[in-house]
């Protein structure tokens, strides 16, 4: 994929100025092996790397533990940040996000606007922050607060392919559309009528827009394994 080089130049210098705030904290943080990553391979391409790696590097630790508010110089927070963020796919970006959350991190708000959903339905609804949800709030019809963070870590866990037919924007629109998809509440908030701690893993789930309308179609809610198996059905005739 090409990307613009004003682009990548901008996200090389931006991990080199949170390189060099790093070296400002207390205690100091130099960043040695993380400065000489990116005197080798750039800003993209130390990303790719790190990104790529099972395990945080060893920089995401030691800002950890000289307090998590400094995770905001981490790579993986600037990578989650606008324009940096068109630079990586879906699943870098996942790697990212998810990272941050282990460890209680706020997301950057960039990425918390990114997750909002371009159509909103009433099962999809602007978000917060908070894993606790279902307070109502005036929309067209009576709705619930959706939370970010919980959203987030779901498609962190799950992915942003649909969970019912497998479809992803990305892969079918490119950059205009990598990286969205709608996520799914197996339990309706329309119905807890109170707030309630969501689990993302337990109870949501990453789909395309057309298989959620078809789950919540004519007021219905239908199972994921139900309409997973229409599409089954449909596709092989």
């Amino acid at each position: 994929m090409q990307h613009d080089q004003k682009l990548l130049a901008g996200f090389e210098q931006a991990l080199r100025d949170a390189a060099d705030e790093a070296k400002r904290l207390k205690p100091t943080y130099p960043a040695t092996a993380f400065r000489k990553m990116l005197a080798n391979h750039g800003g993209k391409g130390t990303a790719d790397r790190l990104l790529a790696s099972t395990d945080p590097a060893s920089g995401f630790t030691e800002l950890f533990m000289r307090g998590k508010e400094n995770l905001k110089l981490s790579l993986e927070c600037v990578v989650l940040k606008s324009p940096w963020r068109t630079l990586f796919t879906s699943d870098q970006l996942a790697t990212a996000r998810s990272r941050l959350l282990e460890v209680g991190c706020d997301l950057p708000d960039d990425d918390l606007i990114s997750e909002e959903p371009p159509y909103v339905s009433p099962d999809e609804l602007p978000s917060g922050r908070k894993y606790v949800e279902g307070a109502a709030k005036d929309v067209v019809v009576n709705a619930f607060e959706r939370s970010a963070a919980a959203r987030s870590a779901c498609i962190a866990h799950y992915g942003r392919s649909c969970v019912v037919c497998g479809f992803n924007f990305g892969r079918a629109y490119g950059a205009i559309a990598d990286g969205y998809i709608q996520v799914h509440h197996l339990r309706p908030l329309a119905a807890v009528n109170s707030e309630y701690e969501v689990d993302p893993i337990k109870d949501l789930r990453p789909v395309c827009a057309n298989c959620h309308s078809v789950i919540h179609l004519g007021g219905e809610l239908r199972m994921i394994e139900e309409v997973r198996r229409v599409v089954q059905i449909q596709s092989s005739l």
